[in-house]
């Protein structure tokens, strides 16, 4: 979840940090949402307990959209300061690749699927599909190719109503199509289209670097009365969904598009308000090692999965703590490990 080189800005040592705690606070949205997934399933639809860990799940994925926000916001802020082509597509693409390419196949091998012929595993490898979790990487290779083609946009640095009318009206463009002309496009969450809500907002933020903190402070109470709304809708229909109930699909995609860019607006406002004022050491830690993280915690849990057989509170609550402890932890001391042989840019894209 890191990228390969962070943009050199203004104070930077600031600037840093507030990035960090966001990747932290990031990264176990999304660890909770695979723990979630791996905790003991005998539970009723439609208890209260399965409402609480069915629901948690739900509100936590936020986390992609969020990371792909902050990328683009990152990369439109470098790019709009300096583009030197040579150099992006060297610290960008070149040292993406390896890390993409060697994390698929891994999982490919590791995890095989009833289909094996070669052009079928392939196939998965070329398009992130080496482990459910791997699209992540997919979508950053596509958003670096995405940022250049944008940069002529937000150079221009349009007001925010502009913006956003521009995003709604590609959204339901990209809606409309996916359903109407190809029908549901498969593994429509793979492709970077999807998530034009957050990755535009991104973009703009980078755009508005020279007054960003005036920007969050006044955008972030329209942001929570979004998120909670479009929270409420999402989660209600996908509780629904969960339960085999009919939903609309339209609201649905609404719900989590309002939400997820929200959701990451906030955490950014937060993450920049925050980050000089209160010792979040541990969140720090773990954003300068999400990417490691990430690529690692699917392992952790496979591994674990079924540790845990039990359906009460307090055997609940064991098993996510366990969890996520060792999805963090281990990771941590693989990642530690492979910096010491100096293979970390070859794994992880960066040092």
């Amino acid at each position: 979840m890191n990228e390969t080189s962070t943009p050199t800005v203004p104070q930077q040592s600031g600037r840093l940090r507030y990035i960090d705690l966001y990747r932290g606070v990031a990264i176990l949205a999304v660890v909770g949402i695979h723990v979630m997934g791996a905790l003991p399933s005998k539970l009723t639809v439609g208890s209260l307990k399965w409402q609480v860990i069915a629901g948690t799940g739900i509100l936590l994925q936020f986390a992609v959209p969020a990371f792909l926000l902050l990328t683009a916001f990152l990369l439109t802020r470098s790019g709009l300061k300096s583009f030197d082509r040579a150099k992006y597509i060297r610290t960008r693409v070149v040292q993406t690749l390896p890390p993409y390419l060697i994390w698929n196949i891994f999982y490919t091998c590791l995890i095989p699927t009833k289909r094996n012929d070669f052009w079928f595993v392939l196939g998965r490898v070329l398009i992130g599909k080496g482990y459910f979790h791997l699209y992540f990487l997919f979508l950053i290779v596509q958003l670096y190719i995405l940022i250049p083609l944008c940069l002529p946009i937000w150079r221009k640095r349009p007001p925010f109503w502009q913006a956003a009318i521009g995003t709604v009206s590609l959204t339901l463009v990209i809606y409309l199509t996916n359903r109407f002309v190809f029908h549901g496009v498969p593994l429509i969450g793979s492709v970077i289209f999807w998530y034009t809500p957050a990755i535009s907002l991104g973009m703009w933020l980078g755009s508005q670097e020279r007054r960003i903190q005036e920007v969050l402070d006044k955008g972030y109470p329209s942001a929570i009365a979004l998120a909670v709304l479009g929270g409420t809708l999402f989660l209600t229909l996908s509780l629904r969904d969960m339960r085999h109930l009919p939903v609309n699909t339209f609201y649905y995609q609404v719900g989590a598009w309002v939400y997820a860019t929200s959701m990451a607006f906030l955490l950014l406002w937060g993450s920049e308000r925050l980050s000089e004022s209160v010792d979040f050491h541990l969140l720090l830690y773990f954003g300068k090692n999400s990417m490691q993280i990430y690529l690692l915690h699917p392992l952790i849990l496979l591994w674990l999965k079924g540790a845990y057989q039990g359906t009460t509170l307090f055997t609940l609550v064991v098993a996510f703590a366990s969890y996520s402890l060792c999805a963090i932890l281990l990771p941590i001391g693989f990642a530690w490990v492979v910096t010491r042989l100096r293979l970390a840019p070859l794994l992880f894209g960066r040092g």
